[in-house]
């Protein structure tokens, strides 16, 4: 029996809903003193395998946004409730 592809599609199943999906940076907004640098970001816009996310990474984020973020899973069969 060959079972070698459902195993392998069941570890990318396990592994996103563990770590996550990746997702490219689309576009940013950030507040700045001048129009040449940004002070902090208020906003991270992504596009990947799950559609557009938004992150807010808060006021006084002045580490940028990340080119690929590792967003988890939101569809209800990949959700893992604790409790």
């Amino acid at each position: 029996m060959k079972i070698g592809g459902a195993v392998v599609a069941l570890g990318i199943c396990m592994a996103a809903s563990v770590v996550g999906t990746p997702h490219l940076l689309y576009e940013y907004e950030c507040e700045g003193y001048d129009i040449r640098r940004c002070a902090y970001y208020t906003s991270c816009t992504y596009i990947g395998v799950q559609g557009w996310r938004k992150s807010k990474p808060g006021p006084l984020s002045a580490g940028g946004c990340p080119a690929v973020k590792l967003f988890a899973l939101d569809w209800p069969p990949f959700i893992w409730r604790k409790g």
